[in-house]
């Protein structure tokens, strides 16, 4: 699917990263040949975009699956080609990489003298890097190493350089390539090889910790039953031979021998039921406790989806309730073009009338056909107000129900209030050229980006300054003495969040309405003024698109524990 997208976009660059992550998963999964494929179009793409920079590493990669592939002469030109191709400072880490694969060749065709001389040289290579990305092969060599010696026979240098392998791994941390599971196999065949079953028996049994970890719990109640059984049988064994001995010893202490050994296997009988009922518990314990975090775990994922679950169909059933809006809002709109288009005709065929036939006319019939024409005039005038303003919140409806299309990027939420802060204000001076109002812009310096669709949070800071500015217009009005209309706007980083003000003097929201004022088709601002959808466009973009919430503050005259009245809008958005 990656690859499709890029040739659609014609991006080389991540086309020739698609095929080399191809290449690493068919490389883990044992898909030797595939990788090979895959590498090799990787290779392909490198060449074509000139990219001397990484042409090096395209080469060493294609090395491993091919050596997998027993195809060494494929191999060995890559190499070279890496070696000839490296640009300095990586110069030490490729030529430790040529020395690895040539002991892998040489290792697999039975050389091991001679691979234990090349992965010895790729040793070095790799402990002298210095960023530690380029040392994560410097403890694969002595495990290497340590398995040529196993082959050779010489157990002494393999138990060495198996030891270094695992201590290696131990400190280098910060490159940990998991290969304990193989070194402590091999310890285990080094041990064994020496004779020292229990040291044999430790490092297996490390080898098969890492390879069964999720399994552990049931292998470990499978040998503390095989240590029941064994234990058991043993003490039997005791016990009969004991017996016999007795009888053979001394027959006339047959019975008394008989009760001191039996009551000495009883006892130890029981200390070593004793010692695995203890053990048995000790298991089921920790079985319990694992089982009780899985299921506490399962249960809280549960929730999660029962809760996604109910967004996924709420968000479903307003993506419907969306498609019907615009469907009616569509079918309203051509009837209503109709509406305005004809009301326009007909105003301009009545100046013309009057302006033509009419004049023939005598004068007291002129001045009543006149009188009629201005009336027909200033109806039709009505007709196109009332239908724009129809065209206008069937427009709104639209925007209403229109899906977001933006992209989320990082945006200064200070820089973009700074610009509407001042573009609403110019436009409403554009508009009355009388306004004039006090606003000011509050700032915390030093605001970190947050991802959001910056033209629908401009559209919402836009439509709420717009109102703020309209609330202290419509108070200016009055002519209160001594009122100074004033918008503020402050933005603050709380508790992981960023906060929005945006604060007016204006006469405030009525108590009995400041629930309705989110709602669509609900407006404080007289017939004719607003479409009632700006607030519920704002709080659907800041909910239900970017996460956050928004609440509304307002005191209005009335309320006599306030001697200033005005609104303020709080948003709050994610970081």
């Amino acid at each position: 699917k990656s690859l499709d997208a890029f040739d659609r976009i014609e991006d080389l660059e991540m086309r020739a990263e698609t095929y080399r992550q191809m290449g690493i998963a068919y490389e883990n999964l044992g898909m030797n040949s595939k990788a090979s494929e895959s590498y090799t179009d990787y290779l392909s793409v490198i060449e074509s975009l000139k990219d001397s920079r990484r042409l090096y590493l395209a080469y060493d990669i294609m090395v491993s699956p091919l050596i997998a592939l027993k195809k060494y002469d494929e191999a060995r030109k890559y190499m070279a080609l890496a070696l000839g191709d490296t640009l300095s400072e990586n110069r030490i880490y490729i030529l430790a990489r040529y020395n690895d694969a040539e002991g892998q060749i040489l290792r697999d065709q039975g050389r091991y003298d001679e691979a234990i001389n090349f992965f010895s040289k790729a040793f070095d290579g790799f402990i002298q890097n210095t960023h530690s990305s380029s040392r994560w092969g410097a403890p694969f060599m002595p495990l290497y190493i340590a398995r040529c010696y196993l082959k050779l026979g010489d157990y002494g240098r393999a138990l060495e350089f198996a030891r270094q392998c695992l201590q290696l791994e131990n400190e280098l941390i910060s490159v940990r390539t998991g290969i304990k599971s193989d070194v402590s196999l091999v310890l285990s065949e080094i041990y064994e090889q020496l004779g020292n079953q229990q040291r044999a028996f430790e490092y297996l049994k490390m080898h098969q910790n890492i390879r069964y970890e999720s399994d552990r719990l049931d292998e470990a109640n499978r040998v503390a039953d095989a240590e029941i059984r064994a234990i058991i049988e043993k003490s039997q064994e005791e016990i009969d031979q004991l017996e016999r001995d007795s009888i053979q010893t001394a027959q006339e202490n047959r019975i008394q021998r008989l009760w001191i050994f039996s009551i000495s296997g009883a006892l130890v009988s029981l200390i070593i039921v004793s010692i695995i009922l203890y053990r048995n518990n000790q298991h089921k314990q920790k079985a319990n406790t694992l089982l009780k975090e899985q299921k506490e775990k399962i249960q809280v994922t549960l929730e999660k989806l029962e809760s996604t679950q109910s967004q996924l169909i709420q968000s479903e059933k307003m993506a419907s309730l969306g498609e019907l809006t615009a469907g009616i809002a569509h079918e309203i709109q051509n009837p209503l073009n109709f509406v305005n288009n004809f009301s326009e005709v007909n105003v301009e065929l009545l100046h013309e009338l009057n302006a033509g036939p009419l004049t023939k006319l005598p004068e007291t019939a002129k001045e009543e056909a006149d009188e009629i024409i201005a009336h027909l005039v200033q109806n039709l005038e009505k007709v196109s107000f009332h239908g724009k303003r129809a065209d206008s919140i069937v427009k709104s409806m639209l925007l209403h129900s229109r899906s977001s299309v933006g992209t989320k990027e990082l945006t200064n939420i200070n820089v973009l209030a700074d610009e509407y802060l001042r573009l609403s204000f110019h436009g409403m001076r554009a508009r009355d050229k009388s306004f004039n109002a006090k606003y000011n812009l509050d700032i915390e310096e030093d605001l970190p980006e947050i991802r959001v669709i910056s033209q629908e949070i401009g559209r919402v800071m836009l439509n709420m300054i717009n109102n703020a500015f309209y609330a202290v217009l419509k108070k200016s009005r009055e002519g209160i003495h001594g009122y100074t209309p004033e918008v503020r706007v402050s933005i603050r980083k709380l508790n992981g969040r960023i906060e929005i003000r945006i604060k007016d003097n204006g006469c405030g929201i009525p108590a009995n309405i400041r629930d309705k004022i989110f709602q669509p088709f609900f407006t404080t601002k007289p017939a004719g003024e607003g479409t009632g959808l700006g607030l519920s466009i704002s709080y659907d973009i800041i909910t239900k698109g970017h996460g956050g919430d928004m609440k509304v503050v307002s005191h209005t005259a009335e309320n006599e524990a306030h001697q200033e009245t005005g609104t303020e809008f709080i948003i709050n958005l994610p970081i």
